[in-house]
């Protein structure tokens, strides 16, 4: 049963609730590595907009509210 339970999961990133890529997380990876991943997947993508707010939802998607 265990080689069927993957180390890593596939997470969506949206901006302003629109899907605009995938990363490769680990299973439970904390919250601040997660974070990290995410900022350096978007940067150059923001068009100069300011991040307002940050949605996580474990092992499933983040969420980046730009302005």
């Amino acid at each position: 049963e265990k080689m069927l339970v993957s180390d890593t999961v596939q997470m969506g990133i949206q901006v302003n609730g629109k899907l605009k890529t995938t990363i490769t997380i680990n299973l439970d990876e904390n919250e601040s590595s997660v974070k990290e991943k995410v900022h350096s997947t978007l940067e150059g993508k923001l068009d100069g907009k300011s991040i307002v707010k940050e949605i996580y939802v474990k092992n499933k998607i983040y969420n980046v509210v730009v302005k």
